[in-house]
C-alpha cells in the first residue's frame, strides 16, 4: 500500500520514562490498529525532555505516564493548546481524581493494561479510520490523510483530489465526499469544487488562494453560502460585502 506523504502519518506517541513498558505499550496498541493501519506510526519518545518537538498536526493521541523526571501532568498542561486526545498511564491509580485536572480523554492503569486498552479499543480505530481515506488508482490501494488534500475537483465521471505533492483520480461523485463526515471541514466554493478549509492561505472576497499556491474562484452564486460557512469554521461571523 502506498501513503502520501510518508514522513507525515497520523502518529501515536508514547511518552514514558520506562522502555520496557513503553515498548510492551507499542506491541499492544500495534495488534490493536492492525485492522485500521492507514500508515499510522506509533512513536516511543525516548528523550523525554524533548517531547515538544514531536507535537504537531500528525499526532492523533497521546499516551503519557504520569510519574517521570519531567512530571506527566506538567506536560499535559504544557500542550493543552494542540488539543490532542491525552490518555495517562500510571500505577497508582489514585492519581485519576488529580488527572481529571487535565481532561485527559482516558486514564489507563499499568496493572490493568490488557483490561483498559480493550475499553479505547474502538475509540482509537475509530479515530484512525477518520483521519484518512481510502482509495484505489490503478490497482494500487493507497491512503490518503484527509488533512493533506488541498481540494477535490469534478471531471465527468470521475474527480481529482489533490494534494501538495500528488493528484489522484478516482471514478466517484462530488456528492459522497460532501455526505461524509471525514469531509465536514470541506468547502464548495463553485460547482465541481471543494476546498479543505485547513488547506486554505488565504481567502480575498471571491478568489482563494491555497497553501500549494493554487487559486480557485468562488462563483458569484456561491459567494455568501462559501463565506458564511468560512467564517463559522473560523469561529466569526460573517458581513456582506
Amino acid at each position: 500500500m502506498n501513503y502520501d506523504r510518508v514522513n507525515d502519518e497520523s502518529t501515536i506517541l508514547i511518552i514514558d520514562d520506562q522502555p520496557a513498558f513503553s515498548e510492551l505499550l507499542k506491541e499492544k496498541l500495534t495488534d490493536m490498529i492492525k485492522p485500521s493501519f492507514h500508515g499510522t506510526q506509533i512513536t516511543i519518545i525516548k528523550n523525554i525532555k524533548d517531547y515538544k518537538r514531536y507535537i504537531n498536526d500528525s499526532v492523533i493521541a497521546i499516551f503519557l505516564d504520569i510519574e517521570m523526571p519531567v512530571n506527566g501532568f506538567k506536560i499535559a498542561e504544557d500542550i493543552s493548546s494542540s488539543n490532542i486526545p491525552i490518555l495517562f498511564i500510571s500505577n497508582f491509580e489514585a492519581l485519576v481524581f488529580d488527572a481529571l485536572l487535565y481532561q485527559p480523554f482516558y486514564f489507563i492503569r499499568k496493572k490493568h493494561l490488557n483490561e483498559d486498552l480493550d475499553k479505547i479499543a474502538k475509540w482509537l480505530i475509530h479515530t484512525i479510520d477518520n483521519q484518512s481515506y481510502q482509495l484505489t488508482e490503478n490497482n494500487i490501494d493507497t491512503s490518503i490523510r484527509v488533512n493533506d488534500i488541498l481540494y477535490i475537483r469534478s471531471n465527468g465521471n470521475y474527480v481529482e483530489i489533490h494534494t501538495l505533492n500528488h493528484m489522484y483520480t478516482e471514478r466517484k461523485t462530488l456528492q459522497s465526499f460532501m455526505s461524509d463526515i471525514r469531509f465536514k471541514q470541506f468547502l464548495m466554493p463553485a460547482r465541481g469544487y471543494l476546498v479543505n478549509y485547513y488547506n486554505i492561505a488565504q481567502a480575498s472576497k471571491e478568489v482563494i488562494s491555497m497553501k500549494s499556491g493554487v487559486q480557485i474562484y468562488i462563483s458569484k452564486n456561491r459567494l455568501k453560502s462559501f463565506y458564511e460557512a468560512y467564517y463559522h469554521l473560523l469561529g466569526g461571523e460573517f458581513y456582506e460585502f
